[in-house]
């Protein structure tokens, strides 16, 4: 930047497009200067002369306000971390189990933790195992029961959106997703 260019030349490229009075050639976006010329320049217009490609022949150089455009890379840089952090939020996903069972207080209990998990933007799944001795539901009539109890989870959680209908996952377990509700931009 400015006077750590240790070149004798620099290709100086134009923002806009333009050149000003000084150069010949008024179709082309770059010229190729002595680097004394590209510091009359920068220091005329008030701005830094910035190698941005140092291993071109001649390097190439751009004439831009250092500080703002510091600025500028380190808002850009911070909107992005958020966005990245924003989507590893939302991908997170709570899993809670239940039985086929279960009682209203445990349930309500069980959508409690639901409720506070979508209220920090994770999505929950709900699982049912069917496999325990005291469930004793033929393999028929498990999607059924599974649903039943969803229905029951899905009363408490009305507020939410379902993201996934209650089904069977294998012989053993019924699965259903639900994610908060995306905000509508206006």
């Amino acid at each position: 930047m400015n006077k750590d260019i240790t070149s004798k030349f620099v290709r100086l490229v134009s923002d806009t497009g333009k050149q000003d009075e000084d150069s010949k050639d008024k179709s082309t976006t770059h010229e190729i200067l002595s680097i004394e010329k590209a510091l009359l320049k920068a220091s005329k217009a008030n701005l830094d002369l910035v190698e941005v490609s140092p291993n071109a022949s001649p390097p190439v150089c751009r004439l831009i306000d250092y500080e703002t455009y510091r600025f500028e890379q380190k808002r850009r840089e911070k909107e992005q971390k958020k966005k990245l952090n924003l989507r590893k939020k939302n991908d997170v996903v709570r899993e809670l189990r239940i039985t086929s069972r279960i009682d209203d207080h445990d349930l309500s209990k069980k959508t409690e933790n639901a409720n506070k998990f979508l209220l920090e933007g994770h999505k929950v799944l709900f699982r049912i195992n069917f496999k325990n001795a005291h469930d004793e539901i033929g393999l028929d009539k498990r999607l059924m029961k599974g649903k039943d109890v969803m229905k029951r989870v899905e009363g408490w959680l009305q507020d939410y959106e379902l993201e996934k209908e209650p089904g069977m996952v294998g012989p053993n377990s019924c699965t259903m997703m639900i994610r908060p509700i995306k905000k509508k931009v206006q």
